[in-house]
């Protein structure tokens, strides 16, 4: 099934902002400690040179899949960083396992090549900041 299903067809991402994401998100998956295959994974299979360009500071566009994918990682940092005060207790969370996801780490609901875990996982955090 094609993730454009669930997603109409939004404005592109202003190159800058893209880049901007794209870096904070290497940063992040740095501190989640994600192998590379995670990482690729998490981003919807993305090549390791992509990955290794971005570190670089070397960007392409960015498609409105990939994009769609930064911007739900930003939210779930950003939904971490309010959900706990002690930053590393916010990097953790995603790799400690949880009985709201059938006592597995949360990343494991992320690291599927279908989006739609990212998606699960921001509606969750949303969902116990707004309780």
């Amino acid at each position: 099934m094609k993730n454009q299903k669930f997603w109409p067809k939004a404005e592109p991402i202003p190159e800058d902002e893209a880049q901007a994401m794209a870096t904070a998100v290497i940063a992040l998956f740095d501190r989640w400690n994600l192998s590379l295959e995670q990482r690729s994974n998490v981003l919807g299979g993305i090549q390791q040179t992509t990955l290794d360009c971005w570190r670089r500071g070397e960007f392409e566009p960015i498609e409105q899949d990939l994009a769609i994918r930064l911007s739900l990682l930003m939210g779930i940092h950003k939904d971490l960083r309010t959900l706990f005060i002690e930053e590393d207790r916010a990097y953790a969370w995603v790799s400690t396992p949880n009985s709201d996801f059938d006592e597995r780490p949360p990343l494991d609901s992320i690291t599927e090549r279908d989006f739609s875990g990212l998606y699960r996982l921001r509606s969750y955090l949303d969902t116990a900041i707004h309780a």
